[in-house]
């Protein structure tokens, strides 16, 4: 009785559009080919996009951590505080990181050839 084995992944077939140069690759070294653009997002805007919303993700605790400290009248706790330092930090980082989800995006228009 014939066995059948584990299905993998069919190679992708070679094509002229999936030579592509090392100038053409990321910050990171990851080059964009056809296998790359299987997604719509390079791996350094998704890294980026990743950390936002991690980042958006601990601002909100904060907000509503900071918020049951007023609503309890612990706003002048030490921990309050240290919530709205972070917080602010936070909101700081905010701005470095969409500059450089702008510059990420920029460069997969680059690597796409549409600039």
């Amino acid at each position: 009785m014939e066995t059948m084995g584990e299905l993998g992944s069919l190679p992708e077939a070679e094509c002229d559009c999936c030579v592509v140069s090392h100038d053409q690759a990321d910050e990171d070294g990851h080059l964009f080919d056809c296998s790359g653009r299987k997604t719509v997002l390079t791996k350094r805007e998704e890294r980026v996009l990743r950390t936002i919303r991690e980042n958006s993700l601990r601002a909100r605790e904060l907000r509503g951590l900071i918020g049951r400290l007023d609503g309890d009248g612990s706003a002048d706790s030490e921990a309050c505080r240290l919530a709205i330092t972070e917080l602010e930090t936070l909101r700081e980082g905010r701005a470095a990181l969409d500059q450089e989800r702008l510059a990420a995006a920029e460069e997969r228009m680059r690597l796409l050839g549409h600039l």
